[in-house]
């Protein structure tokens, strides 16, 4: 199971405020108590429009935990109040997605400062996942790019606001540049944002080293 999620610093505070303290507080915690299999932080450098998030946080659980379980008790307690240190609890919106590989080599471990343009969809009728497909494969041929990766939402998490979005379509680029100019959208799909990012991926060995199960 993929998740996505929303993320927005609290009011009051940078985004660079923001992103040390998850990096270096609140992501090692959430280490502790849910067992990644990959966990993704989605820094954004840039944005075509205003937004009001700061992250896109990707993470991948097997599909037999109870996440919901997990994420109750004391250990939602103790994620709470580190929440409340640096973000705004009533702007997390998240989502199940289906992640697919359109162009390029597989998914591996992001190395550090690895850039992503995010294209951010609506929804716009029922052959968005066949349209949005064949773009990819069309923005494959930019020669600055590595990769492309779809997302497609599939369920909203209870518990959050709504997730805005449909699909979220992946550039990986080659270099640490800004986002590249983007062709023209095709016609009827509905691209409400593009994203830069620098991604932040914790390697398996941290992941497996971190993770300490509360008994019981």
């Amino acid at each position: 199971m993929k998740g996505l999620t929303l993320l927005t610093r609290r009011e009051g505070t940078m985004r660079q405020d923001f992103r040390d303290y998850y990096e270096n507080s609140h992501a090692p915690l959430g280490m502790t108590y849910f067992p990644f299999r990959k966990y993704l932080r989605n820094h954004i450098l840039a944005s075509s429009a205003d937004i009001d998030f700061d992250v896109v946080m990707e993470s991948y659980i097997d599909d037999r935990v109870d996440v919901a379980a997990l994420n109750s008790g004391e250990v939602r307690a103790i994620l709470d109040v580190d929440e409340r240190r640096f973000m705004n609890q009533g702007r997390i919106r998240s989502a199940r997605v289906e992640e697919q590989v359109l162009s390029g080599p597989p998914i591996g471990v992001a190395a550090p400062g690895t850039r992503r343009q995010m294209l951010l969809l609506g929804a716009s009728g029922p052959t968005l996942q066949e349209d949005v497909t064949a773009w990819g494969a069309d923005l494959a041929s930019q020669p600055r790019v590595a990769r492309v990766s779809l997302d497609m939402v599939q369920q909203q998490v209870s518990g959050y606001g709504g997730f805005p979005y449909a699909a979220i379509l992946s550039l990986w680029l080659k270099d640490g540049g800004d986002a590249i100019v983007l062709p023209a959208v095709p016609k009827g799909m509905k691209l409400e944002l593009s994203l830069l990012t620098e991604v932040c991926e914790t390697t398996p060995e941290e992941l497996a080293a971190r993770y300490k199960p509360k008994a019981g």
